[in-house]
């Protein structure tokens, strides 16, 4: 849970969600806005937030287009490989004050999508946006990097143990309902890193598929 207000520049938490495009679970983090100073909570929230874009694989920079540009929001990017800042300048509804000539988005993003997030305008080509930016290969998929803390490294290594626990069961002919226990358990080790345990399906798969003594 954040605490959010309904005037702009004032939610110093970070909001979490999920979205699936074209197959890809995309995880979202809206921070604070980048920003070059601050002060007190300011400055730990955009300190937070360029944390965050430094971390993430792909940074969406959204900018109020009804507006001017923040001031320095070029150099705040800069440091950012242009390959994976995506700038999507939002409110295109409204009549548009952003100088996107002065601003020269090209130069630190590779690629600038207008949106609007009240009519949804733009919507289905910023999922098609994101949608190329997987196929293309910009963002590593690999398991290893969904894994945030040792608690869900340590889940996916026993999850690993037990199904090759359960190949040994059934390499020694020790019988299907023994393997079956150890995939229970590697079921349900995932099930901490997911949040699904599904140990219980499997088993019901195997027991409805072998002839298995209870």
């Amino acid at each position: 849970m954040a605490l959010v207000h309904h005037r702009a520049g004032t939610t110093r938490d970070a909001v979490r969600a999920e979205i699936e495009v074209g197959g890809v679970c995309f995880r979202l983090t809206d921070t604070a806005g980048l920003a070059e100073t601050g002060a007190g909570p300011d400055a730990e929230a955009v300190r937070r937030a360029g944390e965050q874009a430094r971390a993430c694989q792909l940074l969406l920079l959204v900018l109020d287009g009804s507006e001017p540009a923040p001031l320095g929001v070029a150099r705040v990017a800069a440091p950012l490989r242009r390959e994976r800042v995506l700038c999507v300048i939002n409110k295109c509804d409204l009549p548009q004050v952003l100088d996107e000539g002065s601003l020269s988005a090209d130069a630190f993003a590779y690629e600038t999508i207008h949106t609007s997030a009240l009519t949804g305008e733009g919507m289905d080509a910023l999922r098609g946006a994101l949608g190329r930016t997987a196929a293309e290969g910009r963002l590593d998929g690999s398991a290893a990097d969904c894994l945030f803390n040792a608690r869900q490294r340590d889940a996916v290594r026993r999850a690993l143990g037990e199904v090759e626990a359960a190949q040994r069961t059934i390499r020694e002919g020790m019988g299907y309902e023994f393997a079956a226990v150890n995939l229970r358990e590697a079921a349900d080790a995932l099930g901490e890193v997911t949040g699904q345990v599904t140990g219980q399906d499997i088993l019901d798969r195997i027991f409805s598929a072998f002839c298995i003594g209870k």
